[in-house]
């Protein structure tokens, strides 16, 4: 108690104190990569990159700093370097003032981090939050405290990741109080994003970064208290994307790409002494300046040659050749994998249904359920397969996807696409494709400098040898042709779905149309017992007639979609006659339900039409009678009930429809439309059953049966 009391009341000296000394961690990380460099020759072909990034730090803190680049693009080894000499050791007193007087603290991240729980943990130490890090283990040997500190166990809140960043704002003010003209302090956070899985994407690690982004922005942007340099992948590039709105004009993005030539053939040089300015060539010709793939063949090579001793020119040629070879071979079969992953539609296919009704069975308690609901957060941001990406099943491409992305890098000038371009129009405004193919190291990313001083973010292969493999694959002829197939299908598919919203729309008008004839049937029944049947007559006479003209309007519709679906499913792309899959019979299955539907309605329409088309010819029942329409309507029944004894069978709707229009009606058709509107069961229409199948559309007919029954 009494140490935590200490580390509680002097928390912002401590934090200060550690903020304004060079990093422990820092000093044992220079001298390593001070040692893999032969004591001092500094990065290679980084000079640019270090200078403009010395420069700001020079400065006061105006803007975050920001060390984007791929895997294995040298972020910490620039950091590292950075901090260690800058200038290549050349300014010492620069490099005294900038390590003794203003502090560097390194906050190593990486492989680390997976929660804001563990990246809360990170910070705490780097920053010397001692009364963190001493509660944070008295609530782990205290499991009997409460439930509250149940849900604590073994892990930093939000609660924590705020009081911490509260202190070490407290502890810079102080710093910049007591020391005015003393350089700032340098804060670097090493690996941002690059964590298990994709993290920083689930909803936990975007509040992480807005939270972390705002608090980079005041203590270096608005109260200039601090630089802070944050290095990482596509995850943190992402982030900066999305939280636009805080960060926009307040960090400067620096990007680590591919080296040039020059210093890629340097690399190859430092591996192997005695190579020739051929076998030199041999190797960035087709690995490019991608430090980790140049440095991994020149030692393979190496191992190779002091392997085998190799004696003539011949020989040496076969084994730079071999190496080379296989090396590519790699790429593309890394390529070939992300096909092999790839899902086969854009069928979300149920990711939330293993949740689903899972607390349908646990009894509600108002104290305990709030503490279940947090500790269950927990949980599942510290598991370790939880990620709906974390297996090949929840990978976000399709083949089709990854064969028009690959395309579209090909065409364009340096292998290099808007990253919202691939986003917004092959992969449907989602980015969780492209992150993902970026995490498996088929995609990569450069960042490019705007024409207004921003940055912009464009997708590119992961390293020269996979944009060669790109080419390789868009030059294989079968290959090419499949997906021009697939594409040609995927299009059909596209506008057989365009088709069937249509007609979907279609068809919810046409229920909409049903409803107002209903309307209309019950304001004329009314009217008549109101005595004011004229009068209900003259007014919805109109609207009848319109109704009537927008379902023929609807059918004409109707009856061309159908035919244009026909066609779309009839007639494949290669023009061949290849079993449907499962997929396809079910849109079969649908398609025949919806064509019975369909059939049954404009049977019902042709009766409509054949039966007023008859009666309207007898010139003896005038427009204007007081009975007006329902006596053309008792005449219509009287055509059709030929026998005279009330009922109408399915064979006279077969024979009116006949004699009227030409066109043969199979009788079970009839019989299944007089058993929508047969309300007594009796195998017939009556009289008020024919007039409400007339007058009132397919889409209320259940409707309207219910309703009489219970009449």
């Amino acid at each position: 108690i009494a140490y935590f009391t200490y580390d509680y009341v002097y928390r912002v000296d401590i934090c200060r104190e550690a903020l304004t000394k060079q990093d422990a961690e820092l000093t044992t990380h220079q001298s390593g990569e001070a040692a893999m460099m032969g004591g001092g020759g500094g990065l290679l072909g980084r000079d640019k990159e270090l200078a403009e990034v010395s420069s700001l730090l020079s400065q006061d803190p105006s803007q975050i700093i920001v060390i984007a680049g791929g895997n294995e693009a040298g972020k910490s080894k620039f950091v590292s370097e950075l901090l260690r000499s800058v200038g290549n050791g050349k300014d010492e007193e620069h490099f005294q003032r900038l390590s003794a007087d203003r502090g560097v603290t390194y906050v190593q991240l990486a492989q680390l981090v997976d929660s804001l729980s563990s990246f809360t943990h990170v910070l705490v130490h780097a920053f010397d939050l001692r009364w963190l890090r001493l509660r944070h283990a008295l609530v782990d040997v205290l499991p009997f405290a409460g439930s509250e500190i149940l849900v604590m166990k073994e892990r930093f809140s939000g609660r924590d990741l705020a009081a911490a960043l509260l202190v070490a704002t407290e502890a810079l003010k102080q710093n910049a109080d007591k020391n005015p003209t003393k350089p700032r302090p340098v804060i670097v956070i090493d690996g941002l994003g690059e964590g298990h899985g994709s993290w920083m994407g689930s909803s936990e690690g975007q509040m992480l970064a807005q939270r972390l982004m705002q608090w980079c922005v005041y203590v270096t942007k608005e109260r200039r208290l601090a630089h802070v340099v944050l290095t990482g992948n596509e995850q943190l590039v992402l982030s900066l994307t999305d939280q636009n709105r805080i960060t926009r004009g307040h960090i400067k993005v620096v990007g680590l790409g591919d080296l040039e030539m020059a210093d890629a053939a340097e690399i190859v040089k430092m591996e192997i002494s005695d190579a020739s300015d051929d076998e030199i060539k041999s190797i960035t010709a087709v690995f490019g300046g991608f430090i980790h793939d140049v440095k991994g063949v020149s030692r393979d090579v190496q191992y190779r040659l002091s392997q085998e001793a190799v004696q003539s020119k011949e020989e040496r040629k076969l084994v730079f050749q071999g190496v080379i070879k296989a090396r590519f071979q790699q790429q593309i079969e890394r390529v070939v994998a992300a096909f092999a992953q790839a899902k086969e539609s854009d069928d979300p296919g149920g990711k939330n249904g293993a949740n689903s009704g899972a607390d349908e069975n646990d009894d509600m308690d108002p104290y305990l359920d709030p503490l279940k609901s947090i500790y269950s957060e927990a949980q599942a941001s510290q598991s370790d397969g939880g990620d709906s990406n974390a297996d090949a099943d929840g990978v976000g491409w399709t083949q089709l996807q990854l064969w028009q992305t690959i395309l579209r890098i090909v065409r364009s000038p340096n292998q290099a696409v808007s990253f919202s371009e691939l986003r917004d129009e092959i992969f449907d405004g989602d980015k969780t494709g492209l992150m993902d193919l970026m995490q498996e190291d088929v995609l990569g990313f450069q960042v490019d400098r705007s024409s207004d001083g921003g940055w912009l973010w464009k997708v590119t292969p992961a390293s020269p040898a996979l944009g060669r493999a790109f080419i390789h694959l868009v030059n294989d002829g079968d290959l090419k042709n499949r997906f021009e197939l697939i594409e040609m299908e995927e299009e059909k598919m596209q506008q057989r779905r365009e088709v069937e919203a249509e007609r979907a729309r279609l068809y919810q008008e046409r229920e909409n149309l049903d409803l107002r004839k209903k309307s209309l049937l019950r304001t004329i029944e009314l009217g008549k017992e109101l005595g004011r049947t004229e009068l209900a007559q003259q007014r919805l006479a109109q609207s009848f007639e319109d109704i009537v003209a927008e379902e023929e309007h609807h059918d004409k519709l109707d009856r061309l979609l159908r035919d244009e679906l026909h066609n779309l499913s009839t007639n494949r792309p290669d023009g061949g006659d290849t079993e449907a899959s499962d997929g396809e019979m079910d849109d079969k299955v649908m398609l025949q339900r919806q064509d019975t539907m369909i059939d049954q309605i404009s049977l019902q329409d042709r009766l409509r039409d054949a039966v007023l088309g008859i009666v309207s010819s007898d010139e003896t029942i005038g427009k204007d009678d007081e009975d007006g329409r329902f006596a053309r309507l008792k005449k219509a029944f009287e055509v059709l009930d030929v026998t005279r004894d009330g009922k109408i069978e399915a064979a006279d709707l077969v024979r009116v429809v006949k004699e009227a229009t030409g066109k043969a009606v199979r009788l079970k058709d009839a019989e299944d439309l007089i058993s929508e509107w047969d309300i007594n069961d009796d195998g017939s229409l009556d009289y008020q059953e024919l007039t409400r199948m007339l007058l009132i559309g397919q889409g209320t007919r259940k409707t309207a049966k219910k309703g009489l029954r219970q009449k």
